[in-house]
């Protein structure tokens, strides 16, 4: 007889997911008008920190790790489904590549030279590619009636090329092929959520995500997260100082690109353990003050995809504005005004697109 398991909603994933989109907005923002302003005061430095550090781990490894929650707990999560969905957001990825890498050149007078020069942005192995990639390892994993061994042996593998490849050069000094490689490990400029390097965090998410539909005691299971998670925390922050490893996302803002997208076996390790902790700590404030009320917090937890396509449109339409920024106050003013925006557009999206498929349905 097949085990019937209740899968109910979980507030602390929404009030995660909502938090990650934010910070992920904001870093997204700050980032494209950093090199406008220079902040030379210790509290312009620490806000400037704030809006990396909520940009780094509270931000894409959280994404992953809900993704993976998300799939076993979907009814929804068939082989077939699974590569749909894979297919379907492979393409949106090009679409967002578009809108992140090419549109903002618009504003310089390029020439068809400059256009052929940012085309490989295209078929960057941004988040959607990486999401897309994952979609069709667990439409595998499913597939063959083990996906816990299958994510067992995504956190495995994921740790062990922590140890290797940040050290090793996989350039293939070949732009095709790098960006084919590229979407499964570092090996270029365009690789930023190789598949490899960071499939550990849906994976995870994945194998919390059975125990916690099971859970017959939430609260002593996530008190029991963050006790271990806390530990953990601590343990790989010190063996990274002892080691001499560096933590790409406690070292948020002085990082480069290459330790950030290709993080070692201390990021990894720490990225794991600060999910599950803040996760956690989600839950025991929702637990005490339910958000499930909170129509924006649900709102935009569901409709993340669109949330982080239209952002990109916002951001690219309104760079001539967002260079003007000439101190961290005013950052964090865009911050906020892009943020808002997208919200609202994503909201005239949505409701205008459902208004016409309710009028195609009734034409039908």
């Amino acid at each position: 007889m097949t085990e019937k398991i209740q899968k109910p909603h979980y507030d602390e994933i929404d009030i995660v997911k909502f938090l990650a989109i934010v910070s992920m907005i904001f870093v997204h923002t700050y980032e494209t008008l950093a090199e406008s302003f220079t902040s030379e005061s210790k509290v312009g430095y620490w806000l400037e920190f704030l809006i990396e550090f909520f940009g780094g781990a509270p931000a894409a490894p959280v994404f992953m790790f809900c993704m993976g929650v998300g799939i076993i707990c979907s009814r929804r999560s068939t082989p077939a489904l699974l590569c749909r969905r894979g297919a379907v957001i492979f393409l949106l990825g090009i679409l967002v590549n578009a809108l992140e890498e090419i549109l903002p050149i618009i504003y310089e007078s390029p020439s068809w030279e400059d256009f052929l020069e940012w085309l490989p942005g295209l078929f960057a192995a941004d988040v959607y590619f990486f999401f897309s990639l994952m979609f069709f390892f667990f439409a595998l994993a499913v597939k063959s009636g083990r996906p816990k061994v299958f994510a067992v042996s995504a956190i495995v593998v994921s740790l062990v090329l922590g140890w290797i490849l940040p050290a090793a050069d996989l350039s293939a000094d070949n732009m095709i092929l790098d960006l084919i490689t590229g979407l499964f490990v570092w090996s270029n400029e365009y690789s930023f959520f190789p598949l490899l390097s960071w499939m550990i965090f849906p994976a995870m998410g994945y194998l919390f995500g059975d125990v916690l539909i099971r859970s017959q005691d939430r609260s002593g299971l996530y008190r029991k997260t963050m006790l271990i998670s806390g530990a953990v925390l601590i343990l790989v922050t010190a063996a990274g100082f002892l080691l001499g490893q560096e933590n790409s996302f406690l070292n948020a803002l002085e990082c480069s690109d290459e330790a950030y997208y290709c993080p070692n076996f201390i990021s990894l390790a720490w990225g794991g353990a600060f999910v599950l902790f803040w996760l956690g700590g989600a839950y025991f404030l929702t637990n005490q003050k339910p958000v499930s009320h909170i129509p924006l917090i649900s709102w935009a937890s569901r409709n993340i995809m669109p949330i982080y396509c239209i952002q990109w449109l916002v951001i690219s339409l309104a760079v001539p504005v967002l260079l003007m920024a000439e101190n961290i106050a005013v950052v964090y003013l865009m911050c906020i005004t892009v943020t808002a925006v997208t919200f609202g557009l994503t909201y005239v999206y949505l409701m205008t697109f459902r208004k016409k498929s309710r009028v195609t349905a009734a034409e039908g």
